[in-house]
């Protein structure tokens, strides 16, 4: 995802969707459907209607008890659903807004299948929190996360960042988010900035845990891109968690973190942090110096799980090989890299740009992921990834 995250965070835009007189031949009939190595098992096209907009950055979930998906319309704080064999809507519901603040805007999603409710993310005046909302009864809860200027603890704690790349994970008892605080400020110590959060929801109260892995002790990664973890559901109640600076992949059980290999052992990349201290780097860095340091290096990024195929995938971004000059719009090159459920490295298949890494959703068959380069603003197309 964080191709659009970091242009967002240096003030970049980029164009996520294109208007044309919108053919709809599916893309895996056309030779510019493939990538390399990527082939195209399937298309689906979602009808979307006058307000919803699909984009590089819509979240979207998989509900596999209902056949379906759920849009996210962030734009109208509403969830739309689809059955994944009908083109057009299944169904809408609103959100309602609990923030006392004039911005009433949610900020990521969860949609709690078993119970036909929401989790979602809104800023109020004593900062974050998520909302409990179930559309049956009507009945909400607020969970409030600790004020920024409270205590260290709370200083260093992540906020949520829920997206599909990184999405809420929920439990009979608690919510787990991943999040991160922006920045390379020297006061806050490795051994003590936080990855994780848990809610308790019987109890309210907020539990912080999981540093950066130890690549990160120490060391300057420009303080944006590299700090974003990716996750996704593994087997049982675990979590698969991707750092972009770390080969390994890490298995998220009972609080801590289990190593794996994530990579391939015979191309592992070498991903340098900056040359430059942080303290330095915090009085003379610019949005030019951040960008060529993401832009030329390597990166990991997105991991999925795709059970029915007992398969892990995790995306690896290639360093630009031109310079990208600031306000430039920019793809970087990127393999997925494909293992069995063991950690087992299988194979890499190139991505093609207009395979969208931060918009996608997982089912038995594979990764559906949203097509950039639709031509047809009226439809989403999302096309399978199955050879794994």
């Amino acid at each position: 995802m964080r191709n659009c995250i970091l242009l967002i965070l240096l003030g970049i835009t980029t164009s996520c969707q294109t208007k044309s007189s919108g053919d709809d031949t599916p893309v895996e009939k056309s030779r510019e459907a493939r990538g390399a190595d990527f082939m195209v098992a399937d298309t689906i096209f979602f009808h979307l209607d006058d307000s919803l907009v699909v984009n590089n950055r819509t979240q979207v979930q998989y509900l596999p008890a209902k056949q379906s998906i759920v849009f996210f319309d962030n734009n109208f704080n509403r969830v739309v659903f689809y059955k994944l064999n009908r083109a057009v809507a299944d169904g809408v519901r609103h959100l309602p807004s609990f923030s006392e603040r004039q911005n009433k805007k949610i900020y990521g999603l969860l949609y709690d299948e078993s119970g036909d409710g929401v989790y979602y993310k809104q800023l109020f005046e004593e900062g974050s929190g998520i909302v409990s909302y179930n559309f049956n009864t009507r009945l909400h809860e607020i969970f409030l996360l600790k004020k920024r200027q409270d205590i260290f603890e709370s200083r260093t704690a992540p906020d949520p960042f829920i997206a599909n790349t990184s999405p809420m994970f929920s439990s009979d008892s608690a919510l787990v988010f991943s999040g991160l605080l922006l920045g390379e400020d020297p006061q806050y110590r490795d051994h003590t900035r936080k990855t994780f959060g848990r809610i308790d929801l019987k109890t309210h109260n907020v539990k912080y845990f999981i540093n950066y892995p130890e690549e990160y002790y120490k060391k300057n990664w420009a303080g944006e891109a590299y700090l974003f973890l990716y996750t996704c559901k593994f087997k049982d109640n675990d979590i698969l968690v991707s750092f972009p600076a770390s080969h390994s992949l890490y298995i998220l059980r009972n609080d801590s973190l289990l190593k794996m290999n994530g990579t391939n052992p015979l191309q592992q990349p070498e991903i340098l942090p900056m040359e430059m201290d942080r303290k330095s780097f915090q009085k003379r860095k610019t949005k030019q110096m951040i960008l060529d340091f993401y832009t030329r290096n390597y990166s990991y990024q997105g991991v999925f799980y795709i059970p029915g195929k007992k398969r892990i995938a995790r995306i690896l971004e290639l360093p630009v090989p031109e310079k990208v000059k600031l306000y430039d719009l920019y793809v970087k090159p990127a393999k997925l890299l494909i293992f069995d459920e063991n950690f087992n490295f299988l194979k890499e298949v190139f991505l093609p740009d207009y395979v969208s890494r931060d918009n996608y959703f997982v089912t038995e068959k594979g990764i559906y992921f949203y097509n950039k380069h639709n031509e047809n603003e009226n439809k989403a197309q999302y096309l399978l990834f199955s050879d794994l």
